[in-house]
């Protein structure tokens, strides 16, 4: 069964079809995989001779949170139809669109970034959290502008707090 996506990661936007767990096809370009279920979040991905570890955390309807050997990344993947839905119910929208990023894993803030209305790009790191004896950094995957920092330097955090959100 084939499924068709727009998958948005960093602003950038894919058409992805995906034929098996063995066949993708990423902007009519296929690519030959192989992806092994570890668990109901955590995948296994080997491409080009390499293995990549996916963990994915689901914040809504259409909206995740990957982690890829440690990077972090927030995706939305939406059905053609989803997408095309979206797109007519946001052109008509005059509301101000608000993105939270959200712990995705217990631990502690270390370091905060970024403070209320300061400009956000792409790849700006927000913040360094301790998760399991290792330091994090979470980084932008949007432009915009820091609206609330919800978290304080020593907090702890729980997966799925709300940590900083940006328009």
């Amino acid at each position: 069964m084939m499924i068709n996506y727009i998958i948005s990661i960093d602003e950038t936007k894919y058409k992805v079809q995906l034929v098996n767990y063995n066949q993708i096809y990423i902007d009519s370009g296929i690519i030959s995989t192989e992806i092994e279920k570890l668990s109901n979040t955590s995948f296994n991905l080997k491409f080009n001779n390499k293995n990549f570890n996916i963990c994915v955390t689901k914040i809504s309807k259409g909206q995740y949170l990957f982690s890829l050997n440690g990077n972090y990344y927030d995706v939305t993947a939406l059905t053609e139809l989803e997408e095309n839905t979206r797109k007519i119910l946001n052109g008509k929208s005059s509301t101000k669109q608000y993105q939270i990023v959200r712990a995705p894993m217990p631990g502690m803030i270390l370091k905060i970034n970024k403070k209320d209305g300061d400009e956000v790009k792409v790849g700006d790191s927000l913040l360094i959290f301790e998760a399991m004896k290792m330091e994090n950094e979470i980084k932008s995957s949007k432009n915009g502008i820091v609206k609330e920092v919800h978290v304080k330097e020593g907090s702890s955090i729980e997966k799925n707090d709300a940590l900083i959100t940006f328009e």
